[in-house]
């Protein structure tokens, strides 16, 4: 299925799986509702039974180069070049300019290069890459349009496809997708969203409060299992930009703990590098995890993880392997932790299981400065 071809190929950074999840929606809807229009608003006029006849491919390659989108048609040839965030690099225009308008001109159809980009302004090299390439083909055109477009558009088609039809369902996604990336036009402030905000706000201090006193309550419990808090507390919380409107509003607290043995861990960030344990309060997720995050473990360290969950260790593990980071949790369900009186011995005992865990793998051994594996003995 297209809309997973990122993964299928390996591609895993967020620009591949941006262009998945858009055109490979876009490629299994209807062709004539929303394939023929999407080539309009990108500055692309086909006739109707061409457009019924197109073939989407991803990454296919081209005389030494590899497009993101190639769309094939009985009388047309169609390069789509997508950026959510990479710069664009005049080069990289030319060489698919040349192997597309080559291959175009030996199959005698017309040839078309689109970039898309989340540029407010159209970038300099596209200027740059037509002035190169215009001594070989006169008449180069490199059409340059903006995501925020692309939102506009499937709002647009959204309006025109039935309230039943799972097409609107699957553009909505797509709809909500660019907005989280910041890729939309204003579409003006919905009073409920203030009221809602509004009402919650006692019910969010009260849970703050809450959560200062537990974790309070927690570091005096915790010295009896020989775990330390880290600083700062909570971990991650910083300044809001005004770029990423998500961070405005913090929504994941981590309170970072060490093992008093691990000797070389001194605090949650060593020379960029991340290695504690935690304790988390996920307000976005409703959920409360107790665990060991690194941002940089080894090939070696995350295969000993993998062997020793699986032989039923009662952790769970999430990676993200490419980019080194590992994490070892515990979720504890709400209703566990109503108890004012058993909340934080709750707490400590899975704090204390997962440094246990980790002090079982010896792959980490060096990094944390463990010489012998000291047992610690946990709460029932």
């Amino acid at each position: 299925m297209p809309i997973f071809e990122a993964e299928v190929r390996g591609k895993t950074c967020s620009e591949d799986m941006l262009t998945s999840r858009v055109f490979g929606t876009l490629a299994i809807l209807d062709k004539q509702k929303v394939l023929n229009p999407l080539l309009g608003e990108l500055g692309l006029s086909l006739p109707e039974e061409e457009v019924r006849q197109a073939q989407i491919r991803f990454w296919q390659y081209h005389k030494g180069t590899y497009p993101d989108i190639s769309i094939n048609t009985p009388n047309s040839l169609i390069f789509i070049e997508v950026k959510e965030a990479a710069l664009v690099e005049s080069s990289q225009l030319e060489q698919q300019y040349k192997a597309g308008a080559t291959e175009a001109n030996k199959k005698r159809v017309n040839f078309s290069y689109v970039l898309l980009t989340n540029d407010k302004q159209k970038p300099p090299d596209v200027a740059k890459a037509e002035k190169s390439l215009s001594a070989r083909f006169p008449n180069v055109n490199i059409s340059w349009n903006q995501w925020r477009n692309i939102w506009l558009f499937l709002n647009r088609i959204k309006e025109e496809l039935a309230k039943n039809d799972a097409s609107r369902y699957l553009v909505e996604d797509l709809i909500s997708l660019l907005e989280v990336k910041g890729m939309k036009y204003p579409s003006g402030l919905e009073p409920e969203w203030f009221m809602k905000v509004s009402d919650a706000i006692p019910s969010l201090l009260k849970l703050c409060r809450e959560i200062k006193v537990i974790i309070e309550k927690l570091n005096e419990e915790a010295e009896k299992y020989e775990l330390e808090p880290m600083e700062p507390m909570p971990f991650g919380a910083t300044k809001p930009k005004f770029q990423s409107p998500n961070e405005w509003v913090w929504l994941k607290w981590d309170f970072p703990y060490k093992d008093r043995n691990w000797k070389r861990i001194d605090k949650p960030s060593q020379d960029e590098k991340e290695l504690y344990l935690y304790v988390g309060f996920y307000i976005n997720e409703a959920k409360v995890e107790v665990g060991f995050f690194t941002d940089h473990a080894s090939d070696k360290q995350i295969d000993e993880v993998k062997a020793k969950v699986k032989k039923g260790k009662g952790i769970q593990y999430n990676t993200f392997e490419e980019e080194g980071w590992l994490a070892l949790s515990y979720d504890l369900p709400l209703e566990e932790l109503r108890d004012g009186k058993r909340v934080v011995e709750t707490l400590v005992d899975r704090l204390a299981k997962a440094r246990d865990f980790v002090n079982t793998l010896k792959a980490f051994h060096g990094e944390l400065g463990l010489t012998s594996l000291k047992r610690v003995k946990t709460t029932k």
